[in-house]
């Protein structure tokens, strides 16, 4: 007999996403026990083949992309980069196609001279341990790399960009494949004002093919100073050819070694000066993996890949030492990383904080470089403006977020509004999350159908102060919804917030109105506060201000909205507050430049 786990396993998916399919009628069960005999199961399987769901997932796995580097600033390389992917079209392994190009790459510097003799390469080297290394790579796969070889050599490849034969690994790989590991190459931009001194050993314990060392050290630093540690075996070989290239010699090889950092057994060797990484973003791994890892760093309970790594650089911290990394910028806003901040900002550390925003291509996350040092603490957010020096206090006050400013006078303007005597919403409203459908397509309808038709309202709709009308209608059905409340709370008064977004909209809610998943809401169970003043101090722009400075997020969460200061001089001001709210909401809208005076003064 089969069950649904032997489902999730055959189709890859999620023990959420099966139940979804099931509440959507996608899979009908014929027996209440959840057993399948084996034409059911195999019935099953055809069905959800057959209706697409698992197409979006295909198509992630086999897409290629072209990867953003200085190398595609040439219009040369990028014909070659196309030309390779079109001789290759997925039907050789990446191993082997690296392979092939970093043999032409050596050759065409001369380093090594290669033969081709009836499908069979001979490989000279001055060096034999290098020699080796080649020729074991090779015999991996003798036939198909003298196959490529032989096509790839009538290409004219760049003379001298950086990390060519990886720029080219990265785009032969899907998507999905990169995705999994984390596995995303660091642009030249983010390092480009680093400096090292030549005579001091470097590590890099996710260096991929190494570009991010190779753009950062000078040309006579010594090779065996630098090492070079990752998961992915094919990324190693390409960076030991990649540091013969750049340094035009195979005398002195770097040291490179296959490691997981993730692995609690990993350790960074303690005689390292400076500790450089890119570390993997998003890496896939399952519940019990993850388990196992939080009870593993119990510093700072996290399962998440570069938290990990950031922790084995900063267990190693000492005089002489520094750490440069290369990180999402949700590391410093994010509540799950809270224990990972609270290590970066401690008493010993310099702190320095670079921005960057968005500059890995198919990557949403903005990007920081952040760089620690043993030393008298200090701590400095660098932006195109000006460097902005940071107190650890204003760190405390906001779960060692940093404060998201641009300059100084942003600065003087948040410790103003620290230093308020204020209270917050925590333990003083329930809040509740809008319905998630789990098909749109099936349970929306544009008109409704019958009485039991309600209309629900989606983000678009919700607007400062005002809903617009409802695009939608639906029937409450708990049985069928992925998400939702109980019915009561949605038709109780409530204020309601728009869920992505980087900015507080607000409005309050007295007609009992159904929300999709893109407004969530909250109810407030202090009678001190009324509902319209709050939601009209949330709308100022003052609080905007507040949220982006303080929280740097685009969703609003009800964590959130619990931490905001409200300055207790709010109490004194409800009354006005509750009177703007409702001419505004009727359509007075240069009232608004009122409201916002009024909200900036509460903070003195």
């Amino acid at each position: 007999m089969k069950t649904l786990k032997d489902i999730e396993k055959e189709l890859k998916i999620s023990p959420a996403t099966l139940n979804n399919w099931l509440k959507l009628g996608v899979i009908r069960l014929q027996n209440t026990n959840k057993h399948l005999n084996e034409e059911e199961f195999q019935e099953i399987l055809l069905k959800i083949k057959k209706s697409g769901k698992l197409t979006q997932r295909t198509n992630r796995t086999q897409k290629q992309s072209l990867t953003d580097s200085s190398v595609l600033n040439n219009h040369s390389s990028k014909v070659v980069l196309n030309k390779i992917i079109e001789i290759t079209k997925n039907k050789q392994h990446p191993d082997s196609i690296a392979c092939a190009i970093c043999l032409i790459l050596l050759e065409n510097k001369k380093l090594i001279s290669c033969n081709l003799i009836k499908s069979k390469l001979e490989i000279f080297c001055p060096n034999k341990t290098f020699q080796n290394f080649l020729n074991d790579w090779y015999n991996q796969d003798k036939k198909n790399i003298s196959k490529l070889y032989a096509e790839f050599k009538s290409l004219s490849f760049p003379h001298n960009a950086v990390d060519f034969a990886g720029y080219i690994y990265e785009s032969i790989r899907p998507v999905a494949d990169k995705s999994q590991c984390g596995a995303y190459f660091s642009p030249n931009q983010i390092t480009t004002d680093i400096k090292i001194p030549s005579d001091k050993y470097i590590i890099d314990p996710c260096s991929g093919t190494g570009s991010l060392i190779l753009n950062i050290i000078l040309k006579n630093h010594d090779p065996q100073k630098i090492l070079l540690r990752d998961i992915d075996p094919t990324a190693l070989k390409i960076a030991k050819v990649n540091f013969a290239l750049f340094f035009g010699s195979c005398d002195k090889l770097i040291n490179t070694e296959i490691v997981d950092i993730i692995n609690p057994e990993t350790k960074i060797p303690d005689y390292c000066n400076y500790i450089i990484t890119n570390p993997p973003y998003g890496l896939k791994i399952n519940y019990g993996q993850k388990r196992k890892l939080i009870k593993s760093y119990p510093e700072i309970k996290s399962a998440e890949s570069f938290s990990i790594a950031l922790l084995k650089g900063i267990q190693n911290i000492k005089p002489k030492t520094k750490l440069i990394y290369i990180l999402p910028e949700s590391v410093l806003y994010v509540k799950q990383h809270y224990n990972i901040r609270k290590l970066i900002f401690s008493e010993n550390h310099q702190v320095k904080i670079y921005f960057f925003g968005q500059v890995f291509k198919g990557v949403m996350s903005r990007i920081i470089r952040l760089e620690i040092s043993y030393g008298k603490q200090s701590i400095t957010l660098v932006n195109d403006s000006e460097a902005i020096q940071l107190e650890k206090d204003i760190l405390e006050k906001n779960e060692f977020r940093p404060p998201k400013i641009s300059n100084s006078e942003e600065l003087k303007k948040i410790k103003k509004i620290l230093k308020t005597p204020s209270f917050n919403l925590k333990n003083k409203c329930k809040f509740g999350l809008g319905i998630v459908t789990g098909n749109n397509n099936e349970v929306l309808n544009k008109y409704p159908k019958d009485n039991d038709f309600f209309p629900i309202y989606t983000g678009k709709e919700l607007k400062k102060f005002v809903f617009h009308d409802a695009k939608f209608y639906f029937k409450y059905n708990p049985e069928i919804l992925q998400q939702c409340c109980k019915y009561e709370k949605y038709t109780q008064k409530k204020i309601c917030y728009k869920f992505i977004s980087d900015t507080l909209i607000t409005a309050y809610d007295d007609k009992g109105r159904f929300l999709l998943n893109s407004i969530n809401f909250f109810i407030i169970n202090d009678n001190k506060i009324p509902p319209k003043a709050l939601s009209a101090f949330l709308n100022s722009e003052i609080v905007s201000f507040i949220f982006k400075a303080l929280f740097n997020s685009q969703k609003v969460l009800y964590h959130h909205i619990e931490q905001i200061p409200i300055p207790n001089k709010f109490y004194d001001y409800t009354n006005e507050l509750e009177n703007l709210y409702n001419k505004i909401s009727s359509g007075e809208k240069t009232l608004i430049n009122e409201l916002n005076k009024l909200c900036e003064n509460l903070y003195n």
